[in-house]
């Protein structure tokens, strides 16, 4: 009677706790993903970075010369003249590029 009860409980108490183990273990595993995920955009994003400082450099030449080329008198080719709304586009992908992104926190 009694002990029926107990062993029981027991038993049903050792099923919850393999249950819960299962559960921590696909919680960690699919943490352990997630941060591998973080580390690979983390470093695609540094990639990315680099890449967007090779072409901003540029950009500041073709930028002064949209400035001082007007002041010298000097006709602005018209391939530049074309490129200035792609410029401007790019210069605000640019500009949001270098916002400050978040970095998850390390475990």
């Amino acid at each position: 009677g009694h002990c029926d009860i107990v062993t029981k409980k027991l038993e049903k108490a050792a099923e919850l706790l393999v249950y819960l183990e299962s559960q921590h273990m696909l919680v960690s595993q699919k943490t352990n993903a997630l941060n591998e995920t973080c580390k690979k955009l983390l470093a695609e994003q540094s990639t990315l970075d680099k890449v967007v400082s090779e072409i901003d450099a540029p950009l500041k030449y073709l930028e002064e010369v949209d400035r001082l080329g007007p002041l010298l008198g000097l006709p602005l080719p018209t391939s530049l003249a074309r490129n200035r709304e792609y410029q401007s586009k790019l210069k605000q992908t640019l500009k949001h590029n270098n916002q400050p992104h978040i970095i998850p926190k390390k475990q």
